[in-house]
């Protein structure tokens, strides 16, 4: 009988811890739901209180490529014939290099993060003040598994004038921008602001990160000036004549598993190799 008793006893504990656990999850769901929903509605209110514009009290031109791109990109197909390719980084968009990987025939989607460079130029009188980041319009879904294409690690220019780091998280449920550091972390929420009067100019790279997903979005810089609030939507890219190359974003997280993989070695003139599965992950954590 005290046997059956335990039993039933300690049968009784683990239900009740079943439902502890349950409850715990239900709860951070919920306030996940709330956050974002929360998020929703001031995003829907700033649109309406706010101009979203390509100009105004500041400038936007391509900054230094202080970021040498992602360390690979997917493809939600499994491409087979990519190993033994040659790979020419100047080479045109229709054939193996940068341009390719940008605007070729593959729609290549950068894994885990992208950074936009640009340089910000107040035009207005009196003090502008670049208060962060907000992004909008934002899908995220289950990221690429088809095809990964590692890139090689190179070394970053020096730094005469660093550029303002930022950083956003577009997966959170309530992107905000963040403090970012060398080593391209993102930190705690940026509470500063960038303060330049007209004709002054400086630098900023903003580092947006999706670790699990496939997200695709758009980003303004959110400016303040003369007593208004700005929206400036920010490139996600600029073409070879210094113009805008496009204003939305994709990004997609790295997954566990993917249907084939390539990588390039760090020369300019070399082929695209296969990439054992099982050494992906690893290559991705390698980015230096």
């Amino acid at each position: 009988m005290l046997t059956a008793l335990g039993v039933l006893f300690g049968a009784l504990t683990w239900l009740d811890s079943r439902a502890a656990n349950r409850e715990q999850i239900e709860l951070a769901t919920e306030a996940n739901e709330r956050e974002r929903a929360d998020w929703q509605r001031e995003e829907a209110q700033r649109a309406a209180e706010s101009t979203t514009v390509a100009e105004g009290p500041v400038r936007l031109s391509a900054g230094y490529p202080f970021w040498m791109g992602p360390k690979g990109y997917a493809f939600p197909d499994a491409l087979l014939d990519l190993g033994g390719l040659p790979w020419d980084s100047s080479a045109p968009a229709q054939e193996p290099g940068y341009r390719w990987l940008a605007s070729g025939p593959i729609a290549w989607v950068p894994t885990s993060a992208w950074e936009s460079d640009v340089v910000v130029e107040a035009t207005a009188s009196g003090t502008v003040l670049v208060q962060g980041v907000e992004v909008r319009d934002r899908t995220c879904v289950e990221p690429l598994d088809g095809t990964f294409l590692g890139m090689p690690n190179v070394g970053g220019p020096g730094e005469d004038a660093p550029p303002i780091l930022l950083g956003v998280d577009v997966e959170a449920p309530r992107p905000v921008t963040r403090e970012r550091d060398g080593l391209k972390e993102l930190g705690d929420p940026w509470t500063g602001q960038l303060a330049l009067e007209k004709g002054d100019a400086r630098a900023v790279s903003v580092r947006f990160v999706a670790a699990t997903k496939h997200c695709t979005f758009k980003a303004d810089l959110v400016v303040h000036a003369n007593g208004a609030i700005h929206r400036i939507p920010l490139p996600h890219g600029w073409g070879e004549n210094g113009a805008p190359d496009g204003y939305t974003f994709e990004i997609s997280g790295p997954v566990a598993s993917y249907q084939n993989a390539y990588y390039v070695e760090a020369y300019d003139d070399t082929v695209i190799q296969t990439l054992p599965l099982d050494a992906v992950a690893g290559f991705i954590r390698s980015e230096g």
